[in-house]
């Protein structure tokens, strides 16, 4: 399986400002599955969607689609999945998790193939999230943060 992780892509001070955004804008977040997600309007975050753009075209030329911010509360987890439905996955071809912070337990990134990515602040993982079930393990001590993207 091909993942791309990037350690420091965002510096402590951007991860710190998204987790603060996102408190700022709870009346945007709605409750899915077991953790509560929000979309990020197109231009909002310009300093951001640059950002992603860039490493996407590096990675394998696809542009953003989308991307947001999620908060996963203690006792929460995402069983093995992939993004979308394979045959109808809306032309995305990358997907990214970037943690924002790591001051919890658990809510390791994993892969039905054995693989585990531990999360540590600011660390980025790019990889065809409609193609490699993934998963995220139960969050057992304090809140995860994370912003989520896809990519055409």
């Amino acid at each position: 399986m091909i993942t791309v992780v990037i350690d420091n892509y965002l510096a402590e001070k951007q991860c710190v400002e998204l987790i603060e955004f996102y408190k700022a804008n709870t009346k945007r977040v709605r409750q899915y599955m077991s953790y509560y997600p929000f979309v990020v309007d197109p231009n909002e975050i310009p300093y951001i969607e640059k950002k992603l753009n860039h490493t996407a075209m590096d990675v394998n030329k696809s542009k953003l689609g989308y991307f947001g911010l999620v908060k996963w509360k203690v006792n929460t987890e995402l069983g093995v999945h992939r993004d979308f439905h394979m045959e109808k996955n809306h032309g995305y071809r990358l997907g990214a998790v970037i943690y924002l912070n790591d001051d919890y337990r658990g809510g390791n990134t994993f892969y039905d193939d054995g693989m585990v990515i531990t999360p540590k602040q600011g660390r980025a993982l790019f990889f065809d999230s409609m193609y490699y079930r993934h998963g995220v393990s139960t969050v057992k001590e304090k809140e995860r943060y994370t912003l989520t993207a896809w990519f055409k």
